[in-house]
């Protein structure tokens, strides 16, 4: 990597969280709101991003094997809010997004709860009714085609790429800053992914990462312990030591840069344990795990200076 400018280590992110402001698309759809804020020094104005994650819609559809009807009715009621189906919340989500100020939107992962051609037609229509520039990063809910019948993984992925851009890293640059996508982070970063990875992080501008799976601190174990607490001993993170996700060789190589001392990411934001973390994963980087969107909860991320 190019030796970069004395500017660069220098960067403050500081996170304020507002758990209970809220913001209503409608009397059916309260969502509260969790804040994030990245201070980057000589930024001028303020970029504001939607986070929204692990909403699981369930869209069976007539691909549903009747042999997993119990199944997808449990995973439906699992994602439910007060009655509503998460399919049931997705307009009203949509709503919501397209009525609060921001700059964009990012989806990170696990929207669907499987992948059938009907769930990825439901949200075509959401998307085609945003208001905003997204990005849709996809997890492996988004991807496979769980619980149904005569649908594999081609197909799956033909719909996917059908819906929006679809490329294993994905970036949004502003003036001040970029947002990189890994998409599906629930596998190992590919060999193109990486050499993307790479290509950002020589942009000379400070990076922002946005990964579904979270990443394991150096130092701090209490990401891992929040994630084995939650799910029966699993830690559902990438890393070395406390982690259910192992590293191959560029997925290593993806860390060696996050992990360095003079690393060009700032932050990583992150959902998938249906949470909501915060804390260091180096001294240099701050990351933050956002709660499920099927309980209501959307995060907000203020860059500014």
């Amino acid at each position: 990597m190019k030796k970069r400018s004395a500017f660069l280590f220098c960067f403050l992110i500081l996170f304020v969280f507002s758990a209970g402001g809220c913001l209503k698309a409608d009397e059916a759809l309260p969502v509260l709101t969790e804040e994030v804020r990245v201070t980057i020094p000589g930024m001028k104005g303020e970029v504001t991003l939607l986070w929204l994650s692990d909403l699981h819609m369930v869209v069976p559809g007539e691909s549903a094997d009747p042999a997993c009807a119990d199944s997808i009715s449990a995973r439906s009621a699992y994602s439910s809010w007060e009655g509503q189906t998460a399919e049931a919340q997705w307009n009203g989500w949509v709503d919501a997004v397209n009525a609060a100020d921001a700059d964009a939107v990012i989806f990170g992962g696990d929207i669907l709860d499987l992948c059938s051609r009907e769930g990825t037609e439901s949200l075509k229509n959401g998307f085609g009714r945003l208001n905003k520039p997204f990005l849709y990063l996809r997890a492996d809910h988004d991807l496979l085609p769980t619980y149904l019948s005569g649908v594999d993984e081609g197909m799956c992925a033909g719909w996917q790429s059908a819906l929006c851009e679809n490329a294993d890293v994905m970036s949004m640059e502003f003036d001040d800053f970029i947002v990189v996508g890994w998409n599906n982070s629930t596998s190992n970063v590919s060999d193109a992914g990486l050499e993307r990875f790479r290509e950002l992080a020589e942009s000379g501008k400070p990076l922002i990462l946005l990964t579904h799976v979270p990443i394991e601190p150096l130092s701090d174990d209490s990401l891992a312990a929040a994630s084995e607490a939650a799910y029966d001993g699993r830690s559902l993170i990438w890393g070395y030591r406390n982690a259910a996700y192992w590293p191959e060789e560029n997925t290593r190589k993806l860390l060696d840069l996050l992990y360095a001392e003079d690393s060009p990411f700032v932050a990583v934001f992150c959902g998938h344990l249906h949470l909501s973390w915060d804390g260091q994963l180096t001294d240099r980087v701050r990351e933050h795990v956002f709660p499920a969107a099927f309980s209501r909860q959307m995060g907000v991320i203020r860059v500014g200076g």
